[in-house]
């Protein structure tokens, strides 16, 4: 439900833009059962109805069985992808996917097939791994290692500047450049499972247990040497140890989702154009300042203090009678430029229609006297589509014309001084709340 077509589809049917929707099978809409119920729903409040090619017109009972014959043969699909790739890792290759440090190989095989799962390694990635290693295992913290990675202008894995998450990773995880362990010449597989969250529609990383893992031996791909990589390991266990990493398990921090705050996901540093990460309990900062080092704007700011500041911006300039006058008046002008572009665009077609009209007549008129010719009847089908075109356009309700009253003006001052007034009492709300909890 999350695709951009599919939303982009529903919005033209809840504006009344559409009547049918024609497609091939139900399953070109979604396999997901839940997303087709969800779909019939809200496409029947609409007074949309669906017609397959396959199905004919969909109803209940197509919703409800084609719903959860998709949903199986989606299952049965992941299951069939899944032996062909632990195929594919049995036999030494690739099983999706690339990883620092290699490349694939683009090759055809004897029967002039293409081959595929083949990498290689890329010597001067290769030199940056097991300098990675090195500089760990001799002290240095992944974000000191980032830093020093991009004060000497290497790029990272993806082209841009070196983070510490991508060196750190999750070691129980097998992620990150130090866990990773086909530099080691060992290919594991299936240490991780997707699943789709229903909320967001965005895929969850899940552990698998250690018995499902595919494990393979591709000494050809190897990097790091045996001692390199248990020098690493035993650090990484020593850090582990430590009392302030044991804290952070017992307390289950990091396993929490925390909710967005009123600003998460809208603040950029003004010197970099960075975004902003917390920085502790109730601190933001730039997250280039501070995981990078490319910015130098590293002080940190309270969330509370920078979320005031943003709401009194909001109350003070914005809510301010001007400033909503001049956007009523903005928009109005926009809004009005549109719906005259759009009655142009509906005089135009419904000239056009009547033309088209007039040609049809013409061409039944002829076909009534006798007249035939081989194309005819593909250039009546032609003018039929094209009518119908012009006729879907015609139809389509116009957009309201917007106009502001004339005590607009009043009106919208009362709302921006009780806005501020309400704005107001929060604020004292907040402050005595404070006062009182310290």
């Amino acid at each position: 439900m999350q695709r951009p077509g599919l939303q982009s589809l529903l919005d033209l049917a809840a504006r009344g833009g559409l009547d049918v929707i024609l497609c091939e099978a139900l399953d070109r809409l979604s396999r997901d059962q839940a997303d087709v119920a969800t779909l019939y729903k809200q496409l029947e409040f609409h007074n949309v109805r669906i017609v397959t090619l396959s199905e004919g017109e969909v109803n209940e009972l197509h919703v409800g069985l084609k719903g959860t014959m998709n949903q199986m043969f989606l299952k049965d699909l992941a299951a069939k992808t899944r032996r062909g790739l632990r195929g594919r890792v049995e036999s030494g290759k690739s099983g999706g996917g690339n990883a620092y440090g290699y490349a694939v190989v683009r090759r055809l095989g004897a029967d002039g097939l293409p081959l595929t799962g083949e990498r290689e390694i890329i010597p001067e990635e290769a030199a940056i791994i097991r300098r990675v290693f090195e500089e760990f295992a001799d002290g240095y913290s992944p974000k000191a290692i980032a830093r020093r990675l991009n004060d000497d202008g290497t790029p990272g894995p993806r082209g841009g500047p070196w983070r510490d998450t991508a060196i750190r990773g999750h070691r129980i995880r097998g992620t990150g450049l130090l866990n990773n362990e086909l530099y080691l010449g060992r290919l594991v597989w299936n240490r991780l499972r997707y699943v789709k969250d229903p909320a967001t529609g965005k895929r969850v990383s899940r552990l698998n247990p250690e018995s499902d893992w595919v494990i393979q031996d591709v000494p050809e791909l190897r990097i790091i040497s045996d001692e390199l990589w248990t020098s690493v390991k035993a650090r990484q266990l020593k850090i582990d140890a430590t009392p302030a990493v044991q804290g952070i398990r017992k307390s289950t921090f990091l396993e929490k989702r925390r909710g967005p705050h009123l600003l998460t996901g809208k603040l950029a540093c003004a010197c970099c154009g960075g975004t902003f990460a917390a920085v502790g309990r109730d601190y933001l900062a730039c997250s280039n300042a501070r995981k990078l080092g490319t910015c130098d704007a590293r002080k940190s700011i309270k969330r509370a203090v920078l979320e005031e500041a943003v709401l009194d911006l909001l109350r003070d300039r914005l809510m301010q009678p001007d400033a909503v006058a001049e956007f009523v008046s903005a928009f109005t002008k926009t809004a009005n430029a549109e719906r005259a572009s759009e009655t142009a665009s509906r005089q135009q077609a419904a000239k056009a229609l009547k033309e088209l009209e007039r040609k049809l007549q013409g061409l039944y008129d002829a076909i009534a006297d006798g007249f035939r010719t081989p194309g005819l009847l593909q250039q009546l089908e032609e003018l039929e589509a094209r009518k119908a075109a012009l006729h879907s356009t015609c139809r389509r309700p116009p957009l309201p014309r917007c106009a502001s009253t004339p005590g607009w003006r009043s009106s919208t001052a009362r709302r921006s001084l009780s806005c501020r007034r309400r704005c107001a009492t929060r604020q004292s709300a907040r402050r005595r709340w404070t006062c009182s909890a310290g």
